[in-house]
Parts: C-alpha cells; sequence; structure tokens
C-alpha cells in the first residue's frame, strides 16, 4: 500500500486543471534524498515512476509553482514530502497492523475511517482500493488540500472502497 495525497484540487471552486496552459515539463529529480523520499512514499501504482511524477507535476506542481513563483518542479515536490512525513498516517496504519500474526489485516472501510477521523480530525481523504480476486486491498489513502497547501478541502467522493465490507491490508506498506 502506497499512502498519496499530495494533490491540490481547488482553487476558488475552480479546478486547478485550469491553471495548466498546456506546458508539458519533464521531471528529473537530481536530489537523490528527494528522489528516495519519493520512491518510497510515492511511487507510481501502475507504471514507470518518472511518468507519473511527469504527470503529477505538470497536472497539479505547476499550478503551485504559478501561484508562487517557485523554480521549477523541486520545491513543489519537496514540500509535497515534507506534508507527507507531517501527516504521518504511515505510522498510524503500521501502529494498527503492528500486533496482527497476519501477513494481512481485514477492516470495514467505516471502522477505518472513524480511526484515521479521531487521530485527524481535520483532514479530508478518501481511499482507493484494489480489487484482486474476491477481497478489496486498501491501495492509497489521498489527503486534499487547497492551493496553498495549508487546509484541507473535501475530496469529491473518489473513494472505491466497499463501505460496509471487510478490506485487507497487506503488513508490507512503503
Amino acid at each position: 500500500m502506497t499512502l498519496h495525497g499530495l494533490w491540490p484540487s481547488l482553487l476558488s471552486g475552480k479546478l486547478l486543471g485550469d491553471c495548466n496552459s498546456g506546458e508539458n515539463i519533464f521531471v528529473k529529480i537530481a536530489d537523490q534524498r528527494l528522489l528516495e523520499s519519493m520512491k518510497n512514499h510515492w511511487p507510481s501504482l501502475t507504471g514507470p515512476d518518472d511518468k507519473f511524477w511527469n504527470h503529477e507535476y505538470n497536472k497539479h506542481g505547476l499550478c503551485y509553482t504559478h501561484k508562487f513563483k517557485t523554480e521549477g518542479f523541486i520545491p513543489f515536490f519537496s514540500l509535497a514530502m515534507d506534508m507527507f512525513s507531517k501527516q504521518n498516517l504511515a505510522n498510524m496504519i503500521s501502529e494498527l497492523i503492528e500486533n496482527s500474526s497476519e501477513a494481512e489485516i481485514q477492516i470495514k472501510t467505516e471502522d477505518l475511517r472513524a480511526i484515521i477521523i479521531k487521530k485527524y480530525p481535520n483532514i479530508y481523504f478518501d481511499f482507493d482500493c484494489k480489487k484482486v480476486g474476491s477481497k478489496s486491498y486498501l491501495s492509497e489513502i489521498r489527503i486534499y488540500y487547497d492551493l496553498n497547501l495549508n487546509s484541507f478541502i473535501p475530496p469529491k467522493g473518489r473513494t472505491n472502497c466497499p463501505a460496509s465490507q471487510n478490506i485487507f491490508i497487506g503488513k508490507n506498506i512503503q
């Protein structure tokens, strides 16, 4: 499972995608510490990491770059990784499953949501699950921020995990 949620999504009710003027910036992270952090905590779930990061920057990071007049993509990705570590959801999920002797745990989506809300009452988030056979596995937790990246905004109902059924969480959290 990877924890995502580094996407600013709304600005005064407008989709941030509107701020991308069609630019397509190629992302190449030379900062090895930042690159390792992104590989560990923000990998692609469907293909090469660099293609995914290009997409994320061109869709979301350019808005941040234009608004705050930063130089290139490094400030956006650095801030995103800092925000990820401050939320500490990976540790919270690890704590939830550390006492289990099983390779995976199962929990109702609504129960996991309640646990997160209790620990982090001011965040908006949703889940993404991947179906494998008859099981739904938690693959992402997405947290939503405004363009200033300092407050949370409600998600647009993207959760695809079954609400009142068990979902599975593997112990191999990244």
